[in-house]
């Protein structure tokens, strides 16, 4: 069950962490979307993180559909992202109703492993999509909402992605509609792998809602020992 936060700066990698994060994602202005951070950004970030920290690569926070602009600079950041050692990124992109599977592949080249955002929600068919990624060895998680506006109303097609005879590759839900209320039914009925917290954990000034983040993080504890506890469930393998 991975708990993964969505941090800005070195500050909040450690905030997230002591809140029990078991992963972060590090991006540039959250509040319109998200954007690659800057390399000194990176390096405090990287330098204070004690669990996974994957950077975004995302040119600017226009749709996820990427013209040929858009990709030349895409290849850019991957490049520059490469050559100061970092190597595990966090991106997405589509190409009509799929996955831009050739930009995929030039990450997949450079060799970083990737963790795919929610670019995978605006495919046409996310069971093909999702079945496709787990071919993929550097691919290592993928985020959903289920095709829906909220995790909540999208925990059925969640459901199903889960329980495809190759769950080898953990899909964690973002977090939008989930609540200290509903979080715990939610995690029953999908069985998701982990959820991504980002802009619905904050308050409205942008900073961490830490009694939410710490109320959630808890709640996922709980549900991860309670599985165990059963043996309900044959233990996934990440691929960190």
């Amino acid at each position: 069950m991975i708990a993964e936060v969505v941090v800005e700066n070195s500050i909040e990698v450690r905030e997230a962490q002591n809140m029990g994060a078991d992963s972060l994602l590090l991006v540039r202005n959250l509040k319109e979307g998200g954007i690659s951070p800057d390399l000194k950004t990176i390096g405090m970030c990287m330098d204070a993180a004690r669990v996974p920290l994957s950077i975004l690569v995302r040119p600017d926070n226009e749709n996820y559909s990427y013209e040929e602009g858009r990709r030349r600079r895409t290849l850019k950041i991957l490049e520059l992202y490469w050559n100061h050692g970092i190597r595990n990124i966090t991106f997405g992109a589509i190409h009509n109703t799929v996955m831009d599977w050739d930009l995929l592949e030039d990450a997949i080249t450079h060799g970083f492993s990737v963790n795919i955002n929610l670019a995978f929600d605006h495919t046409l068919d996310l069971t093909k999509n999702y079945l496709q990624l787990a071919m993929y060895p550097m691919v290592r998680q993928v985020t959903t909402r289920g095709k829906a506006e909220t995790a909540l109303s999208g925990q059925d097609e969640i459901r199903t992605l889960v329980h495809l005879d190759r769950p080898n590759l953990p899909l964690l839900a973002e977090s939008t509609g989930l609540t200290p209320e509903n979080l715990k039914p939610f995690l029953e009925h999908s069985g998701v792998h982990g959820v991504q917290f980002g802009l619905t954990a904050r308050e409205r000034s942008g900073k961490f809602n830490f009694l939410h983040l710490e109320s959630c993080i808890g709640i996922m504890r709980k549900h991860a020992r309670s599985q165990q506890a059963g043996n309900s469930v044959t233990p996934t393998r990440f691929r960190f």
